[in-house]
C-alpha cells in the first residue's frame, strides 16, 4: 500500500458492500475473522442497521466527542511491520492501566452540583456560587483523553521509538457511548442519570466493545501519523464483561456492607458524594459475569482477533529481546486469607502465571545472547501496598524495605505479603531467582534488566537489595522501592541490575503516598513513563514519568482521609468531621449581639499529625440552607487555623430559632490553604489543585437547655456521614434539574 495516500488502505474494499448496500466491510481472510467475531460477540445473529456499527471505527471517540462511526472506515487487521535503518537500543514508552470508558464522555456535560444554590433574579432561577460549588462534569476525569495525550507525547518525542501497553486497555467491556444526537443538546442531570442508569434494561443502552473500538482507532491513528510500533499485552479488566457504578458497592440481603473498590470516585478525581451524585441512584450497581467474578475469559477473543493475535509473545531485536506475557485466563479474587493485602476486590492475582510455555518463551530469548532483555507484564513482581511511603516516617530507615516469598507452592492462602501486590502464581522461584536476581542453579549472569508492569495504579521503582542464600529462608528477596526521579542514585551499581518498574495508571488519577499522608489516599497525575537508553553502555540512563490531564484535587484526598480508613474495609466509618458551636443564647440575639464559636474538627485524630501541620482552613467556610422557598448561605469568618466566628443574629436569621433546621437542607464549603514552608507543604501544593471548595452535606441540631434560666439554645453542626458514604436521592428528585 502507498503509505502517502490516506485511502490506501480501504481501496481493496471500495467496491465491495455488504447486504445494507452501504456498509464498506473487509474481504481478507484476516478481516474475515475480525467481522466473523464481531458477530459473535456483539449479537447472536446479525440483526441489522442497529449493529453495523461493530464493523466501523468512529471518528475521534475516545476524546470529548460524540460517536459516529464512519462507514468507509472500516474495522479491519492492521499489522503493520516496522524496521529500524540503524542497530540502536530501542527507547520504550510504557503506558498501562488506561481503563477507556467512553461513559466518562456523557459524564463530563453533567450540571450536577453538590450545592445547587440558586437565586430568583428577574424572575428568573439563576444557579449561583459555581465557583464554589462548580459542575461536577467540569471536575470528572476522561480516560480517553489522557491516553490520546500521551500517545501525542510518545510520537513527537524523538527519543521514543516504540509504545508498549500492559493491560487494562479498558474497564469493561459493555459501555455507553455519546451519541450525535445528544452532541448538540443540553442535558439535564436527571436525562444522564437515565442514560447510564445500571438498571435492570440496562443492556438496552450499553453495547459491547464501544470502548476497544475507540482505543483501537488510537493506536491506528498513531500509527499511521508518527510511523513507530505499538505492542500490548493484556489485563484482567480486559475481559470484564459488565459495568459497575461510578462508587460500586457489595451488597448482601439488598444492604451495602463494603465498597467493591472504594478509589473509583477518587480515579475519577471525585469525592465520593460527586461520584454518587453525578452518575445517579444506580451508582452502587455492580453487574457480574457470574455469582462471584466479572472475569469472563471469552470477552478476550475481541482482543486477541483484533489487537493482537499472540497472547504472549517475543521479539529479538538487534540489541535488545522484549518478551510480553499475557494475563491468563483466570483472576484470583477471594484466595487469600482474612485482613490479608491481597483480599477481595483489592489488586487480583493470575493464577496462571507464569506459565510453563511463559517461561519456555523467557528462557528461549533471554538466555541465548548478550541483548539487553526487556519483560512486560501486567501482573506485579513487586509492588508495595498503598498505606506504605515511599519515605519511610519513623526517621530512621533510608528506605521502606519489603520482603518477598519467591517459592510459595500457589496455595493462595499462605501468600499475604504487602510487597508485591498484584504479582503472579507459577514458577515463582525459577523467576525471580534464575532472571530477577540471577544467582539460581545455573545461571551464570542476570537475563532480565528491565520489566515494565502495571496494575497496581501505583508508580514505583523496585530494586533487589538482598537475596537469602541460607537454607531456612532461601527463597526470600529483599526490595526497595524508589520513584524515578531518585534512579540516579542507584545508577550503575550492581542494584541496578534489574529494575522492577511499575508505571502509574496512565487514564485513572494513580496513588501516590510520599510521606504517609491522607493515610495511604494521596494522588497524582495519570502518567506513562518514558526509559532512555545509553546507547554506548545500553545501560538503561534515564526514567521519566510523563505526566497529563489535570492534578488531583485536595479536597478529594481530603474526603477520603475523613472516610475511608485504608487499612480497613470498614463502610460505615463513625469518626466523622464535626463543626461545633458554642451556646447560642436568646438574649444575645436579641440584642444582635454575640457570636458562635466554630471547630473544624477534621485533623484531630492521630492519623492527621501530617495533614495538620500543613494544611489549615482558608479565608472563610459557608454554611449554606436550601428549601423548596429561600436559599442562601451564612458566611463564617475565619479567626485562627480550623476557628470561625458568626454573628448570632445571622445564624438566627437563618434559622429563626423557632423553625425546626432539620426541614432545610443544609451543606459547608470550605476552602483550605496549604503551607510551603515544609517539604510535604510543598510537595502538596505542586502535586495537588489546592484551589477547591469542600462541599459536603451536613446536619444542624438546635437543642434547648432545659434547665438554664436564659434558655440558651446550644447549635450542632455535624458533617452527615450517611448521605457522604450512601446517598439519599429524595431531595434531588424534588429539584426540576433532577426531576
Amino acid at each position: 500500500l502507498d503509505s502517502a495516500d490516506p485511502n490506501a488502505t480501504y481501496k481493496m474494499n471500495s467496491d465491495i458492500k455488504d447486504k445494507q448496500g452501504e456498509w464498506v466491510v473487509p474481504t481478507a481472510i484476516a478481516d474475515q475473522i475480525i467481522a466473523k467475531t464481531a458477530r459473535e460477540l456483539f449479537c447472536a445473529f446479525w440483526t441489522g442497521p442497529k449493529n453495523a456499527h461493530i464493523y466501523a471505527l468512529s471518528g475521534g471517540g475516545a476524546r470529548r466527542s460524540p460517536v459516529i462511526f464512519e462507514k468507509k472506515r472500516p474495522l479491519q487487521a492492521h499489522h503493520p511491520a516496522y524496521y529500524f535503518k540503524t542497530a540502536r537500543y530501542l527507547n520504550p514508552f510504557h503506558i498501562t492501566d488506561l481503563h477507556v470508558s467512553m461513559r466518562q464522555q456523557l459524564l463530563s456535560r453533567s450540571k450536577a452540583r453538590v450545592i445547587d444554590y440558586s437565586q430568583m433574579v428577574g424572575g428568573d432561577k439563576i444557579e449561583k456560587d459555581l465557583d464554589v460549588s462548580p459542575y461536577l462534569g467540569d471536575k470528572i476525569v476522561v480516560t480517553g483523553k489522557h491516553i490520546a495525550d500521551l500517545l501525542t507525547a510518545a510520537g513527537t518525542d524523538p527519543a521514543v521509538d516504540l509504545v508498549c501497553f500492559t493491560g487494562d486497555l479498558i474497564d469493561y467491556i459493555r459501555n455507553v457511548y455519546l451519541p450525535p444526537e445528544m452532541a448538540s443538546k443540553e442535558l439535564s442531570p436527571k436525562e444522564i442519570w437515565d442514560h447510564v442508569a445500571l438498571t435492570d434494561d440496562f443492556e438496552s443502552r450499553y453495547e459491547k466493545f464501544i470502548d476497544f473500538i475507540a482505543f483501537y482507532e488510537l493506536v491506528t491513528n498513531f500509527c499511521a501519523q508518527y510511523g513507530k510500533p505499538i505492542v500490548v499485552v493484556s489485563g484482567n479488566h480486559d475481559c470484564y464483561r459488565e459495568p459497575y457504578g461510578l462508587s460500586p458497592r457489595v451488597t448482601a440481603a439488598g444492604v451495602e456492607v463494603t465498597m467493591a473498590n472504594e478509589g473509583v470516585p477518587a480515579d475519577h478525581n471525585l469525592t465520593l458524594y460527586e461520584a454518587m451524585l453525578i452518575f445517579g441512584p444506580t451508582y452502587h450497581e455492580i453487574k457480574k459475569a457470574s455469582a462471584t467474578s466479572n472475569f469472563d475469559k471469552e470477552q478476550f477473543r475481541w482482543l486477541y482477533n483484533v489487537m493482537t493475535p499472540f497472547a504472549s509473545f517475543g521479539y529479538s531485536l538487534a540489541k535488545q529481546n522484549i518478551v510480553g506475557l499475557g494475563w491468563g485466563n483466570d483472576e484470583d479474587l477471594l484466595g487469600d486469607s482474612p485482613f490479608s493485602a491481597h483480599g477481595f476486590g483489592h489488586l487480583p492475582r493470575s493464577p496462571e502465571s507464569i506459565s510453563d510455555a511463559q517461561l519456555e518463551l523467557i528462557k528461549r530469548l533471554f538466555l541465548k545472547n548478550d541483548r539487553k532483555n526487556i519483560l512486560l507484564t501486567h501482573f506485579t513482581f513487586a509492588s508495595y501496598k498503598d498505606g506504605l511511603p515511599l519515605i519511610p516516617s519513623d526517621g530512621k530507615s533510608t528506605y521502606t524495605e519489603g520482603v518477598i516469598d519467591t517459592s510459595y507452592s500457589g496455595s493462595a492462602s499462605v501468600h499475604t505479603s504487602d510487597f508485591d501486590l498484584g504479582t503472579f502464581h507459577k514458577n515463582r522461584k525459577a523467576v525471580y531467582n534464575d532472571f530477577i536476581v540471577g544467582t539460581g542453579e545455573g545461571a551464570a549472569r542476570q537475563q532480565i534488566h528491565l520489566v515494565l508492569s502495571g496494575h497496581s495504579h501505583r508508580r514505583g521503582l523496585y530494586t533487589v537489595v538482598q537475596h537469602d542464600k541460607n537454607w531456612v529462608r532461601s527463597n526470600k528477596i529483599h526490595t526497595r522501592f524508589l520513584d524515578f526521579h531518585d534512579y540516579p542514585t542507584i545508577k550503575g551499581t550492581d542494584e541496578a541490575r534489574c529494575l522492577m518498574i511499575v508505571s502509574d495508571s496512565a487514564g485513572p488519577l494513580p496513588r501516590y503516598n510520599h510521606y504517609g499522608e491522607f493515610d495511604g489516599w494521596g494522588s497524582d497525575r495519570a502518567s506513562g513513563t518514558k526509559v532512555t537508553f545509553d546507547q554506548a553502555s545500553g545501560q538503561i540512563d534515564k526514567l521519566e514519568a510523563i505526566k497529563v490531564g489535570p492534578k488531583p484535587r485536595l479536597v478529594v484526598a481530603l474526603d477520603y482521609l475523613d472516610l475511608i480508613p485504608k487499612d480497613s474495609k470498614v463502610f460505615r466509618r463513625k469518626v466523622i468531621s464535626e463543626i461545633v458551636s458554642e451556646p447560642i443564647t436568646s438574649k444575645a440575639v436579641r440584642r444582635g449581639k454575640g457570636s458562635v464559636g466554630v471547630a473544624f474538627k477534621l485533623f484531630e485524630s492521630d492519623s492527621c499529625t501530617l495533614e495538620r501541620a500543613v494544611i489549615g482552613i482558608g479565608n472563610q467556610m459557608k454554611l449554606y440552607y436550601l428549601s423548596a422557598g429561600e436559599s442562601g448561605y451564612i458566611s463564617l469568618d475565619i479567626v485562627g487555623n480550623g476557628q470561625g466566628a458568626v454573628n448570632a443574629q445571622e445564624i438566627a436569621g437563618a434559622l429563626k430559632l423557632n423553625t425546626d433546621a432539620e426541614k432545610l437542607q443544609w451543606f459547608m464549603a470550605i476552602r483550605f490553604n496549604v503551607s510551603p514552608q515544609t517539604k510535604l507543604g510543598a510537595s502538596l501544593l505542586s502535586r495537588y489543585d489546592c484551589g477547591d471548595w469542600w462541599c459536603f452535606e451536613c446536619t444542624l441540631k438546635i437543642d434547648e437547655k432545659i434547665f438554664s434560666l436564659s434558655k440558651e439554645k446550644i447549635l450542632t453542626i455535624e458533617r452527615d456521614g450517611n448521605a457522604a458514604l450512601s446517598m439519599n436521592f429524595t431531595s434531588r428528585k424534588k429539584d426540576p434539574k433532577y426531576a
